[in-house]
């Protein structure tokens, strides 16, 4: 079957579906259970929509690229606010290239012969001798 790129002049019944489910999406921060809810049909019957009309995907895609505009735009606010916690999120999120990192990535390209475990410690500061005698 062929799939529709404009499902307005075809079906208009399932036009209003979907434009009162896009309407829907929008008011419930593009949770797609709670959207489906609302206009009284099944999580399918988005999925099939989704799959069979590329211009209602391009329109859902446009509500979840406004929530995420608006959550960043949240944590701009909340850092020119002051907010501590979101610079350190924003930093850990955004900042990776500058060595704002939670954790050390590693990336490795080549073959082990049989599976390997890798420990690393980091040493904070203190005597690792020391603090290895205290926890006995």
């Amino acid at each position: 079957m062929k799939k529709s790129t404009k499902y307005t002049k075809r079906e208009p019944k399932r036009a209003k579906q979907m434009d009162a489910f896009i309407k829907a999406h929008e008011l419930n921060g593009s949770n797609i259970s709670l959207s489906c809810q609302s206009i009284n049909i099944d999580r399918g019957t988005y999925y099939n929509w989704i799959e069979k009309y590329p211009d209602f995907k391009a329109r859902v895609d446009t509500c979840i690229e406004k929530l995420y505009d608006f959550v960043e735009s949240s944590i701009i606010k909340g850092i020119k606010d002051g907010n501590t916690a979101m610079t350190i999120f924003y930093a850990k999120t955004k900042m990776k290239s500058r060595g704002f990192v939670e954790k050390q990535e590693i990336e490795h390209s080549g073959y082990f012969s049989k599976p390997t475990e890798v420990t690393i410690r980091v040493d904070n500061g203190t005597n690792v001798d020391d603090e290895e005698r205290s926890e006995d």
